[in-house]
């Protein structure tokens, strides 16, 4: 993932809470949710150009009436990140003779 930096994933991290808030409340109608909704998945596969599963799995729970209590978007994005860094850690060892 050549695209990913601190500032991208700081901005999906604000929408993925911002999108829990909004689910957990139920401030605005299902409608404005759908659409926050959209707008998270739209921001996740722009900054990591690719669609996962994990990722279709969490916006089809997201939409479900009544399991909107968990805070799917805020795990994944943090789940993303913490992958992403580990992946950025690993070293290749050689064994030289």
């Amino acid at each position: 993932m050549s695209s990913f930096n601190e500032t991208k994933i700081l901005v999906l991290i604000l929408l993925a809470v911002t999108n829990d808030i909004v689910d957990f409340t139920g401030i605005f109608s299902p409608f404005i949710e759908f659409i926050l909704d959209l707008a998270t998945v739209t921001a996740f596969l722009l900054v990591y150009r690719r669609l996962s599963i994990l990722l279709a799995v969490i916006a089809f729970l997201d939409v479900l009436p009544g399991v909107d209590y968990i805070p799917f978007w805020t795990l994944y994005t943090f789940y993303m990140y913490f992958t992403e860094m580990e992946r950025k850690n690993r070293r290749i060892k050689i064994k030289v003779e």
